[in-house]
């Protein structure tokens, strides 16, 4: 068995209904198996096809600001930031150390060296588990919750226009001069 495998979600989960979108047609047939490309067709031809997910609005995607959609929104800043802060952990070990240790630890290129020499590659990852789980709830909540509070403060969502002949509270009186201009000092 491999050393690391990544869990299986299911057919039910966010990640298989975002997955299944990515290769759903766009507006129509589905495209042609491309033939392998030659030696001779030069480097873009060998390029890898573009992955291009579904809208919403083709109705083949998740539908919006349900749970599911949420879901969604907080996997991707679990991706986004947990996975690409750990990623740069080798390189905030590097720095803590540069500042704890200046006279040791005299560049970011020796001090990845000390670090290897000293403590081997795995040095280099210390700390990498709360770096992950710190930022992969930070960014869960960044985007999740980013998304439902841009719905709760939506227009669409605002209460019901105010009635014809009603002013708004923070309107000025029919006189056209702010309330605060209106008022007298006490005593006068």
């Amino acid at each position: 068995m491999a050393p690391f495998a990544l869990p299986s979600f299911g057919s039910s989960s966010v990640f298989a209904s975002a997955l299944a979108t990515m290769g759903a047609p766009m507006g129509g047939p589905a495209p042609a198996p491309r033939e392998q490309p030659r030696a001779s067709d030069g480097l873009l031809a060998r390029a890898a096809p573009a992955v291009v997910a579904a809208s919403a609005a083709e109705g083949t995607g998740i539908k919006l600001y349900t749970p599911q959609f949420y879901w969604a929104c907080a996997a991707g800043g679990i991706a986004s930031c947990g996975l690409t802060h750990m990623g740069v952990t080798p390189l905030d070990v590097v720095k803590c150390n540069m500042q704890t240790n200046p006279g040791k630890f005299t560049g970011i290129g020796s001090g990845f060296a000390t670090i290897v020499r000293e403590q081997g590659p795995a040095g280099l990852f210390r700390g990498w588990v709360p770096t992950l789980l710190g930022y992969s709830a930070q960014g869960a909540c960044k985007f999740g919750l980013y998304e439902y509070f841009k719905k709760c403060a939506s227009p669409a969502r605002a209460p019901a226009a105010i009635a014809p002949g009603r002013r708004s509270p923070a309107a000025p009186p029919a006189g056209g001069r702010p309330i605060a201009a209106q008022r007298r000092p006490a005593g006068a």
